[in-house]
């Protein structure tokens, strides 16, 4: 539910920036919950057993700008409620430590699973690992998937590239990632790139 995947639409812009799930804004939180339910919804209507919980964005730019603790809280209420919303869904959390956010809530298999022994019903919230995620936060992916693996916890894998020292996510081809460290935009690709894009 990366309330952010709105950016561009005028009136989505701020929505999701300081997070979804821990945003210190009421009304932020309860958007980001309305649009869980509906991709609930979606995956039940085309048939998907799972929906993936990308927590990139739940963090801080300012590590005092958010309440941690609250943050962890309200992280965990929202996959509670998510596991309450649809009795068969399962969740599968993608753990990245920064970019978009400077430091996430969320960065390693570890702290997903955190979460998910923690819910209410652990056995369906599971772990996905990136490749390049893990690798952002300084860890060998193949440790972080032993990891899951030895929890019975590892629901997918995306194998991906990533720039050794990069604090850049590179899994999209033929184009510069969308955001730089610090929130700064990355130029866009060029238009070789962008008429061999889907939908460009």
């Amino acid at each position: 539910a990366d309330v952010g995947a709105f950016a561009g639409k005028p009136e989505h812009d701020r929505l999701g920036a300081d997070g979804a799930y821990t945003s210190n804004s009421v009304s932020d939180r309860a958007y980001a919950w309305d649009r869980t339910k509906k991709c609930i919804d979606i995956a039940n209507a085309v048939g998907s057993k799972a929906i993936v919980l990308w927590l990139a964005r739940e963090g801080t730019y300012i590590r005092e700008a958010k309440d941690a603790k609250l943050a962890y809280q309200r992280l965990l209420e929202t996959v509670n409620a998510m596991l309450d919303y649809d009795k068969n869904i399962e969740i599968w959390i993608e753990p990245k430590p920064n970019e978009p956010t400077d430091q996430a809530y969320v960065p390693t298999i570890g702290h997903a699973l955190t979460l998910s022994y923690a819910s209410k019903d652990h056995k369906r919230v599971k772990g996905l690992i990136e490749s390049a995620h893990a690798m952002l936060a300084g860890l060998d992916a193949s440790d972080e998937m032993a990891f899951a693996l030895a929890h019975d916890k590892l629901a997918s894998v995306h194998l991906n590239d990533q720039k050794a020292g990069s604090s850049e996510d590179r899994h999209r081809p033929c184009s510069r990632p969308r955001w730089r460290w610090a929130g700064r935009r990355a130029a866009p690709p060029s238009s070789a790139c962008r008429s061999n894009r889907p939908g460009a």
